[in-house]
């Protein structure tokens, strides 16, 4: 007996996306550990020590004064990152003592389970697409976009910050979707904890308490009065539950939420970063960044298909809203609503505030899955349009296998630059990036420098130093006990038979640093897509 053909397609869906999911668990467990460690990743995990080293004395004091760990962990009170979301650095930390104090166990096992927390932002971007196209094969289409997007692929084995916001985000979002579409206490209580897990990350997530009462305040003036009471009522629930498990999830919130909160709110916006941005060649502090420096980064880094797509959504929606009167107000409508907020309203936040940015454009990931769900939208768009004309059938076929072709060059990228995708850059020339913007800021092609430092000296003590030794040291926590044993970690002025690393970073070679064209025979070199990465030389 045949299936109907709703049910048919309830099979496929289902298939494909076992068949999807599993195959990106699989890709995840074969290569995450193939990264190095990131500049922050230390400190991050000496971070959630320091809230676990709070929460125990607290719980039980007399058990954690026994432990050998207790005394080199600081007091949260001290502790300069004290006001960091700590969300995902608690379990990563309590989890980290499976590891018994090996670190490459520990790094490799954090890896993981940064990817882990990707999948479910995946999958999060999947239901959204899915939704705001009414097709299941787009939403995989979204998905499949988010994980062919080389640097936030890499970033999603050691960036437990900026990626598990934006996983965070998306699955708080898809929350908020659902509960517009059937208010009710379970959805909103469903939504509040997805609201205090991103904001126990990052302090940002804050955002989404602002759509959210958006969103519901529409739905209070615009719904009839028999239903307001239900939206009165799913609202105060929301409320409740996201205000408490987001102090229950942040340890430094406990002794004065609402100051602490403030506090963590203004610094924030005026992060007293020190460091430098190479940006259209010149050297910025991150709290001087000109306007344009998030939407280039966001141009430069993001593969080009997936931009094009986007501008063809937002042309979408601006047709439709122009040709439709009352379109916003309908249930479409506020989706494009919602996706055009969640992508432009940060962005214009940060410049407005001219809050510190660095390091790229990491700090505003989360509005990525935006854009990607405005690619779908103009892709679907883009299919209805070309299916009404005869002529527009090949027109669209052929701008079809031309986006189809550059997303097929970037997977094949991908995987060629392997694992080094956090330097991927979409379409400038390799001579422009290296004269006019940061590469590898991470540190993580230090990882492939010791390792061929190692396996090309034989000596049983190797000296090895770099501008920023931290990079090197960071990086060798992920080796063999046995290769970190022979490395020797050495700083200005360099004994002779020294391995000098370099990532070609500009702001490095400042006073007291070694000059970048005084290094020593260069004896070892890392290019990713022919652009230079890392530099190792022998004094």
């Amino acid at each position: 007996m045949a299936l109907p053909a709703s049910s048919f397609s309830t099979v496929w869906r289902r298939r494909a996306e076992r068949v999807f999911f599993g195959l990106l668990l699989v890709l995840g467990l074969l290569v995450h550990a193939d990264y190095g460690v990131s500049t922050d990743e230390p400190a991050h995990h000496l971070n959630g020590l320091v809230n676990v080293k709070y929460v125990a004395e607290l719980v039980v004091p007399e058990l954690a004064r026994r432990q050998a760990q207790y005394a080199r962990i600081p007091a949260l009170a001290t502790h300069p990152d004290r006001d960091h979301g700590v969300v995902f650095e608690i379990p990563d930390s309590l989890l980290g003592l499976l590891a018994q104090g090996d670190s490459a166990t520990y790094y490799r096992q954090r890896h993981l389970l940064i990817f882990l927390v990707f999948m479910v932002g995946v999958w999060a971007l999947y239901r959204l697409a899915a939704r705001y196209t009414r097709d299941w094969r787009w939403g995989l289409g979204a998905a499949a976009a988010l994980v062919l997007s080389p640097r936030l692929f890499a970033e999603a084995f050691y960036n437990a910050q900026d990626i598990v916001f934006m996983a965070l985000f998306a699955v708080a979002m898809l929350t908020l979707v659902r509960l517009v579409a059937r208010p009710g206490a379970g959805r909103a209580a469903v939504h509040g904890l997805a609201c205090a897990a991103a904001i126990d990350v990052r302090v940002g997530g804050g955002l989404l308490v602002v759509f959210t009462l958006l969103a519901v305040g529409w739905q209070v003036f615009s719904s009839p009065a028999i239903r307001r009471a239900t939206w009165v009522r799913s609202a105060g629930v929301y409320v409740l539950v996201a205000a408490a498990a987001a102090v229950a999830g942040w340890p430094y919130l406990w002794a004065d939420p609402v100051s602490r909160l403030l506090e963590a709110l203004r610094r924030m916006g005026q992060f007293p970063w020190q460091g430098r941005n190479l940006y259209l060649g010149e050297l910025l502090p991150g709290s001087a960044t000109p306007w344009h420096y998030v939407p280039v980064w966001v141009a430069i880094t993001t593969p080009w298909p997936y931009l094009l797509l986007a501008a063809g959504g937002l042309g979408a929606v601006a047709a439709t809203s122009l040709r439709c009167r009352g379109y916003f107000r309908t249930r479409t409508g506020q989706f494009d609503w919602l996706v055009l907020g969640w992508l432009l309203g940060p962005v214009l936040l940060v410049i407005g505030l001219n809050s510190a940015v660095y390091n790229g454009w990491r700090h505003l990931y989360f509005v990525y899955p935006a854009l990607l769900l405005l690619a779908v939208r103009g892709g679907q768009a883009g299919q209805e349009l070309a299916g009404r004309y005869r002529a527009g059938r090949w027109v669209g076929a052929g701008v079809g296998v031309v986006l189809l072709a550059g997303i097929a060059h970037t997977a094949y990228r991908m995987v060629r630059e392997h694992p080094q995708q956090q330097v991927y850059f979409s379409l400038l020339p390799n001579q422009t990036v290296a004269k006019q913007f940061d590469r590898d800021y991470w540190g993580l092609a230090y990882r492939d420098g010791l390792e061929w430092v190692l396996a090309s000296d034989s000596a049983a003590r190797i000296r090895v130093g770099a501008a920023r030794p931290d990079l090197l040291y960071n990086n060798s926590l992920i080796l063999p006990a046995a290769q970190r044993g022979r490395l020797v970690f050495v700083r200005p002025p360099y004994p002779a038979g020294t391995y000098l690393f370099t990532n070609y970073a500009r702001y490095q070679y400042g006073p007291g640093l070694l000059p970048s064209d005084t290094l020593g025979h260069q004896v070892y070199g890392l290019r990713v897509n022919g652009l230079p990465v890392l530099g190792v030389s022998k004094r």
